[in-house]
């Protein structure tokens, strides 16, 4: 186990230059494409001595979670099993959380579905604790919203919402959510805020204060969304709307404390937008991050500190200043590929980035801004060189009703001049989801076989409007697609595929 890890946490002494060259070689095989990332969900501590990461062995059938102080040798690593990981973080300097999900059906509570579990691990003694373990209430071991860490009665927590059910039958009146504190040690489950049966989700300090909280019920066929604050010792329902299919949100506070970040419908647009609520006033104010639909970045306390967008590449307009800031250069620094936040200290001074696309397939580096200093941590595909991976070339294309459609196309590698290649569409799942520019394993994969791959945002796509969102409703194996063969058209006009030799596949949906 140790020799693995040695071997996989080399790139801590490796120039940033030296993951893009290296002489030409023969294609690698598709294993290399098709396996877990061997290095996957990098955190770094608060106090930006330690990182935490996700390492899947070379037989591919079992994963670790492994801590160890940077350019150190690893002081903690953890069996996690095959199991599939949403993400990791560190509460606190002491501990970090896993979180994994597995497709299960829980009798009596949930139909089948991805169920989120939770698991602590101490870096001082190694020992691993379940969240939750045990509480006083018959809670559900499922956790039912991201965790955010905290201090809870001078002890190291988590917050988040966990399921009452009585067991006798699916979401009966006697079944709440209610929002609990976790202890990181034990295990221990504490109530920190009862629900009832319209409880959807809760937005906290990480002091186990409530501030929001979302209900929905529906009423004659249709689903009512309701905004609630925490006002004293009561509720006051504050914004209301009817939400039949896409389900709006709350997200954060803002730095100075007085606002929210909610979801909020625009009627001009007949769109859900990011908008200020006032807390004071439980009114709504101005729309923020953009016209388009925007994701909220948030750290451990609710505090917003930006708003990420995806246009072909992520992009970030950070409200905190020394993010934003400091975020221009980063991105200098990748120039023409795609960079993620993943991971920072409080401070800001120190950040984990993931860079891919381009002829990247993926790299952490630590971005040490006090330093100005840029390490690569480690390679999530180790085993692809540049050479292994092909162009990804954005398209817009008009489908038969005018609609503009845009997509990505794969080229094989080495060959984006070639004509006349057979094609492989690759639709997405969803299928309100979308395709982006960065690495994507499956398509570079078949692409390294010889075939151009498309993968077009049909309508009903998400991440270009409530509008295009909408042109998809009942248009399942209709005009949905269509927009896929006014692709393939397309690229058969422009002479890049042969008509002749077309296939398509895909996951889920697509």
């Amino acid at each position: 186990m140790r020799r693995l890890l040695t071997v996989l946490t080399a790139g801590l002494l490796m120039a940033v230059a030296s993951l893009t060259t290296g002489p030409a070689r023969a294609a690698a095989p598709l294993e290399a494409y098709g396996r877990l990332q061997s290095m996957d969900s990098v955190a770094i501590s608060p106090d930006g001595t330690m990182i935490a990461f996700i390492v899947t062995a070379e037989a591919g059938n079992d994963r670790f979670i492994v801590v160890q102080p940077l350019g150190g040798a690893p002081i903690q690593t953890a069996t996690i099993g095959f199991r599939k990981v949403r993400y990791i973080k560190w509460a606190g300097p002491d501990h970090v959380v896993i979180v994994t999900s597995t497709t299960d059906v829980v009798p009596g509570v949930f139909y089948t579905g991805e169920m989120f579990q939770g698991a602590s691990l101490n870096v001082r003694t190694g020992k691993m604790a379940r969240l939750p373990a045990r509480s006083a209430e018959s809670v559900v071991n499922v956790l039912m919203g991201d965790v955010q860490p905290g201090m809870i009665g001078g002890k190291p927590s988590v917050l988040t919402g966990l399921f009452v059910a009585d067991g006798k039958s699916i979401r009966t009146a006697n079944d709440r959510l209610d929002l609990y504190s976790i202890d990181l040690d034990t295990g221990i489950a504490h109530r920190q805020q009862m629900g009832d049966t319209d409880t959807r989700a809760y937005l906290a300090r990480n002091d186990g204060t409530p501030l929001a909280k979302i209900s929905q019920r529906d009423r004659e066929g249709n689903s009512q969304w309701t905004l609630s604050l925490r006002k004293g010792s009561s509720w006051q329902d504050v914004y209301s709307v009817t939400a039949p299919i896409d389900t709006p949100d709350l997200f954060g506070i803002t730095r100075d404390g007085s606002k929210l970040v909610v979801d909020s419908l625009d009627e001009a647009t007949h769109s859900w937008r990011l908008t200020y609520l006032d807390i004071a006033s439980g009114k709504l104010g101005d729309y923020v991050g953009g016209a388009g639909q925007s994701s909220v970045v948030t750290d451990d306390d609710a505090v917003v500190l930006g708003y990420a967008t995806q246009d072909g590449f992520v992009d970030y307009d950070f409200t905190e200043p020394r993010l934003k800031a400091a975020w221009p250069m980063v991105k200098g620094v990748f120039r023409g590929k795609q960079v993620t936040l993943a991971s920072w200290t409080p401070d800001f001074a120190k950040l984990v980035v993931y860079v891919d696309a381009g002829t990247e397939s993926g790299t952490y580096y630590l971005v040490d801004l006090a330093a100005k200093k840029v390490n690569p941590l480690g390679r999530a595909f180790p085993k692809l060189a540049a050479t292994d991976v092909g162009e990804v070339r954005a398209i817009r294309y008009a489908a038969a009703d005018g609609l503009m459609i845009s997509g990505y196309l794969t080229l094989p590698p080495g060959r984006s001049a070639a004509k006349g290649l057979p094609l492989i569409v690759l639709p997405h799942g969803g299928p309100q989801s979308r395709d982006t520019a960065g690495f994507d394993w499956w398509a570079q994969a078949l692409a390294s076989r010889g075939y151009a791959v498309l993968q077009p945002n049909f309508r009903g796509s998400s991440g270009f409007g409530q509008a295009f969102t909408e042109a998809g409703h009942g248009e399942w194996g209709r005009k949905m697609q269509t927009d896929l063969s006014d692709g393939v058209s397309y690229l058969a006009a422009e002479g890049t595929i042969d008509p002749k030799r077309v296939c398509i596949m895909g996951g889920s949906y697509g």
